[in-house]
C-alpha cells in the first residue's frame, strides 16, 4: 500500500466508530505532515521484491501507525535498527519532537551515535538487572571513571565505552559469577535509587516517575530511551473511544480493502497471465482439436479432462499452503491492538485469495477448453468450467486448512505434496474404484478430483455417440455405435450425477474453511498464551 493508504487503515480500525471520514482523513494528514511523510503520501511503502519508500521513512511511517490514537504510552523496539546514522538521527528528533509535545513515548535504540546519545535528557545504567547509574548522561562516564572501571578512550563514542563495559562485565559474571571490586562500587553507588529486573521495568518505572524528560536505559543489547507525560485528558478520551471499537461490518470492509490493495500486482500480473497462457497454448497442441466422430479419441478426452485438474489444483494448493504462515505474527501484532477479530481477518483474507486464485486458472481452462475441441455447446462449457472452478475452490481451501493447521511452514510443505497425491489417485483416472482395495476405497469419497473429474465426464459424453474405429471392436461398450452413458458405465460413474457432484464441492469447501478458521483460532490462542 501507499503510506497514506497505510496510516487510513490504521485509522479505519483504531478510531473511535462514530469519528467521520473528513476526521480520519485529517488525522492521518495531520501524522503525515508531524512525521515529515507528505512528500511520499502516494508512494509505495514496498518490500524486498519492490522499491519503495527509504529506510527512515518506513521507520518513521510505523511510528505514525501508531500515533492514529494518540495513545498515553508508545513503545517502539529498535526504531533506528538497519538504519544509517543521519537517517537514524532524524527519527531520533522526530520521537524528541513527539515527546516534547507532550506524547510518551519508550524506544530501545541499537547502537546510539554520539549526536543521539547527547539528546538524552536522563539515563539509567544497568548491568544483569542492577543500577549501576542513575542521572545525567554527562556525568557516567566520570562516575565509572572514579569507580576504577578505566578512562574513556580519546574520540570514542561514550555510549560505546558504557557498553563495552557492561559487556566485559557480563562475560565476567559468566565465568566467575562475582564482579570485579571497582564494577561492584559502581553498583553500589548506583543501586542507591534501587535495583530493577531489567531494563524495560527500569525505563517505565522511570517512566511513571517524572515529567516531560528523556531517559535512556542502556543494557548489554541496546539503549532504552523513555519520554513521558502524564497522560492527559485527550488521551484517555482516545483510549475510552477506541473501546468501542469498530463494527464487525466496518473490519471486514476494511480488511478486504487492504488485502485487495496489497496484492495488486501479486498474482494478477501480465507476467502470470503470459504464463497461464503459454501452458494453455502447450496443452493446446498436444490435444489439438481431438476428433469426436468415433470412440478412437475417448481416452484421450479421460486423459485431457483430468489433466486440467492436477495442472491447476497442485499449484493452488502450495501457493496458498503460505498464505498465513507468512501474515501470521502480523495477525497477532494488529489483534493485540485490538485493530480487528479474528473472523472478519479471515474472510476478508480467504475472500481476496479466492478472487486472485479462480482469474488465471479459469482463463487456462478457458483456452484449453476451446483448443483441444472438448463439447462445443455454451452448456458443457460452462457446466465444465462450475465443475473445474468448484474444485479449484476445494484445493484453495485445503492449501488454507493446512495452512492454518500446522503452523510449520516446512512441515505444511511436506504434508501438502503428499495429501494431494494421495487425492489425485482416488480420483478414478488412474484407477477404477472398483479396482481399489476395499479398506481404502471409501476414500475417494473425500477426494474433491473424483467429484470434479466425475462431473466434467458426465457433462462431456452423456448424450452423445461414437462410432467405432475401423476394423475395431467396441472399446467401452458392447456394440457400435458407442454411447456416452455405456462411457461413463465403463468409468463407474453412473451413479453420482453432476448436480450431486456441485453439491459436494460445495460441502468440502465449506468444511474445509471451517476447519482452517478453527485451526486459525487454536493457534492463535496458543500463541498469545
Amino acid at each position: 500500500m501507499t503510506v497514506h493508504e497505510t496510516i487510513k487503515f490504521a485509522a479505519d480500525l483504531r478510531m473511535s466508530r462514530d469519528a467521520t471520514e473528513t476526521e480520519r482523513v485529517d488525522a492521518c494528514d495531520a501524522i503525515l505532515s508531524e512525521l515529515g511523510l507528505s512528500h511520499v503520501r502516494d508512494v509505495l511503502v514496498g518490500g524486498a521484491m519492490r522499491r519503495g519508500v527509504s529506510g527512515g521513512e518506513r521507520k518513521r511511517l510505523a511510528v505514525g501507525v501508531e500515533l492514529v490514537t494518540r495513545p498515553a504510552l508508545l513503545l517502539l523496539d529498535e526504531p533506528t535498527s538497519g538504519l544509517d546514522a543521519a537517517a537514524a538521527l532524524s527519527l531520533v528528533k522526530v520521537l524528541l519532537a513527539l515527546a516534547r509535545r507532550g506524547q510518551t513515548v519508550v524506544a530501545a535504540i541499537h547502537q546510539p551515535r554520539t549526536t543521539i546519545f547527547d539528546a538524552f535528557d536522563h539515563l539509567v545504567l544497568m548491568s544483569k538487572g542492577r543500577v549501576v547509574f542513575d542521572g545525567s548522561p554527562g556525568g557516567c562516564v566520570p562516575h565509572l571513571e572514579r569507580s576504577g572501571v578505566g578512562a574513556l578512550p580519546p574520540r570514542t563514542n561514550p555510549a560505546d565505552f558504557l557498553m563495552d563495559v557492561i559487556s566485559a562485565d557480563e562475560k565476567l559474571g559468566e565465568e566467575c559469577r562475582t564482579l570485579p571490586a571497582a564494577w561492584a562500587r559502581a553498583v553500589e553507588k548506583g543501586a542507591k535509587t534501587g535495583s530493577r529486573s531489567d531494563a524495560a521495568a527500569a525505563a517505565a518505572a522511570a517512566a511513571a516517575a517524572a515529567a516531560a524528560t528523556t531517559t535512556t536505559t542502556m543494557t548489554t543489547e541496546d539503549v532504552a530511551i523513555t519520554m513521558r507525560r502524564a497522560p492527559s485528558a485527550r488521551a484517555l478520551s482516545t483510549l475510552s473511544r477506541i473501546e468501542q471499537g469498530p463494527t464487525l461490518v466496518r473490519q471486514l470492509v476494511v480488511l478486504t480493502r487492504r488485502e485487495d490493495k496489497c496484492r495488486r500486482g501479486a498474482n494478477l500480473t501480465t507476467v502470470n497471465a503470459a504464463q497461464s497462457l503459454a501452458m494453455a497454448a502447450l496443452t493446446g497442441l498436444f490435444w489439438w482439436q481431438m476428433p469426436d466422430d468415433t470412440d478412437e479419441h475417448v481416452m484421450e478426452r479421460f486423459s485431457i479432462l483430468f489433466f486440467v485438474i492436477i495442472a491447476q489444483s497442485n499449484n493452488v494448493v502450495f501457493a496458498c499452503v503460505n498464505t498465513f504462515a507468512k501474515e501470521r505474527q502480523l495477525m497477532l501484532r494488529e489483534h493485540a491492538k485490538g485493530m480487528y477479530r479474528p473472523l472478519p481477518f479471515f474472510i476478508a483474507k480467504t475472500a481476496s485469495d479466492t478472487v486472485n486464485t479462480l482469474c488465471l486458472p479459469c482463463l487456462y481452462a478457458t483456452c484449453v477448453y476451446w483448443l483441444v475441441g472438448l463439447k462445443r455447446t455454451a452448456e458443457g462449457y460452462f457446466v465444465f468450467t462450475a465443475a473445474f472452478a468448484l474444485c479449484i475452490l476445494v484445493a484453495q481451501s485445503l492449501g488454507l486448512a493446512l495452512s492454518c493447521a500446522i503452523p510449520n511452514l516446512q512441515v505444511a510443505m511436506m504434508v501438502a505434496p503428499m495429501l494431494t497425491l494421495m487425492l489425485m489417485i482416488l480420483g478414478g483416472f488412474y484407477v477404477n474404484f472398483s479396482s481399489m482395495p476395499s479398506f481404502i476405497r471409501w476414500l475417494s469419497w473425500l477426494s474433491q478430483a473424483r467429484y470434479a473429474f466425475t462431473a466434467m465426464v458426465v457433462n462431456e459424453f452423456k448424450g452423445r455417440t461414437f462410432e467405432c474405429a475401423a476394423g475395431t471392436h467396441a472399446r467401452y461398450g458392447a456394440s457400435c455405435p458407442l454411447t456416452g452413458e455405456e462411457v461413463i458405465d465403463a468409468l463407474e460413474m453412473d451413479d453420482v450425477s453432476v448436480s450431486t457432484c456441485f453439491l459436494a464441492l460445495v460441502g468440502m469447501q465449506i468444511a474445509l474453511r471451517a476447519v482452517a478458521y478453527v485451526a486459525m483460532r487454536v493457534n492463535f490462542s496458543r500463541m498469545n498464551a
